[in-house]
């Protein structure tokens, strides 16, 4: 971890273990990607970011429409500070919203912290399946 910079972490219980009780996560930098750890706080400028930031729709937005959905994605991405790609944006909403992508961005904008930890237990999971699928031994 030495020189990561610590842009994000949250605290978070994951529930594929019984014996981790809570879980950080931050994402580094240096190798654009997202790590677990028990050692960081909640940094004070993501939430002086969302105070000072709160996303203000321009028009009435549809959100089943990729552009607005990729203004709520900007949105977080340049004044927020968390950096992930739209792409994983956009595969965590159906998730988020029960499987409708307008109901995700309708309960962003309400409690954007909320999504933050789910996005983040998000990729979590899907790390964590990346790696088991590549220490399968193939026969």
């Amino acid at each position: 971890m030495g020189r990561a910079q610590q842009i994000v972490a949250v605290n978070r219980i994951f529930p594929d273990n019984d014996q981790r009780k809570e879980r950080r996560v931050y994402y580094c930098r240096r190798c654009e990607a997202f790590h677990t750890t028990a050692q960081f706080k909640i940094p004070v400028q993501i939430l002086k970011n969302l105070a000072a930031n709160p996303y203000t729709p321009q028009s009435p937005e549809d959100y089943s429409r990729g552009q607005d959905r990729k203004r709520v994605w900007r949105w977080l991405r340049t004044d927020i500070g968390v950096i992930v790609s739209l792409r994983l944006f956009d595969y965590s909403l159906p998730g988020y919203g029960n499987d409708s992508k307008s109901d995700a961005l309708a309960k962003i904008l309400i409690d954007p912290l909320d999504y933050l930890h789910y996005l983040f237990l998000f990729l979590y999971n899907r790390r964590k399946e990346r790696i088991k699928n590549r220490n399968i031994p193939q026969h």
